[in-house]
């Protein structure tokens, strides 16, 4: 829903801020009407961007943003299970070949991508196998996030405890340490470090 006349101000406003870079997020950005004319709008004003997928639709778009491939920084796709139904079954049917369709044209293309992956109880204990496709597939790095819990994650049983989060904080501490891209989690997990907060 983001008017162009909004994303004019901001590219004439940011730099002197101290902003270089934009990301689009959702929602879902790409199915925006007018993305790709923003993608060229940002790459023309000087800035370097980058977006967050579900892949869903990349095949019809991406060709689209190869003349701004020099400014793209990265795409992150949602990746919510190395399995096919795990994450269809919290993204839809087809929505796991739609992804790992868009991440081929990545590889092809030479395309930096990133994985972003919320954790629920249905995919939790598929971490490690996770972590394993982000690395063959050739990304970047991959980031955890916990699930915000809604009353719909609470009556699809998707929410984890308190003590299941703080367990699956330490496996992805440990997948840190054991792989070779690099493994976060988002802001917002329990930690006793005050940064990030």
């Amino acid at each position: 829903d983001l008017k162009i006349e909004i994303l004019e101000r901001i590219l004439q406003n940011a730099r002197g801020h101290g902003f270089d870079h934009l990301s689009f997020t959702g929602g879902e950005p790409t199915v925006h009407p007018r993305f790709t004319e923003m993608l060229t709008m940002v790459s023309e004003a000087g800035y370097t961007f980058g977006f967050v997928t579900n892949g869903w639709n990349f095949t019809e778009i991406y060709g689209k943003i190869l003349p701004c491939r020099d400014r793209l920084t990265g795409i992150t796709f949602s990746l919510e299970g190395a399995k096919e139904e795990t994450h269809d079954r919290l993204r839809g049917k087809g929505s796991y070949r739609r992804v790992m369709q868009a991440v081929s044209i990545c590889v092809v293309k030479d395309i930096p991508f990133t994985f972003n992956t919320v954790i629920t109880s249905h995919n939790r204990g598929e971490l490690n196998e996770i972590a394993e496709l982000a690395a063959k597939l050739g990304s970047r790095g991959l980031r955890f996030g916990h699930l915000i819990s809604t009353p719909r994650i609470v009556s699809e049983n998707m929410d984890i405890s308190p003590i299941e989060r703080r367990q699956t904080e330490v496996i992805i501490c440990q997948l840190q340490k054991t792989f070779s891209i690099p493994i976060v989690m988002a802001p917002g997990y329990y930690t006793t470090d005050l940064f990030p907060c």
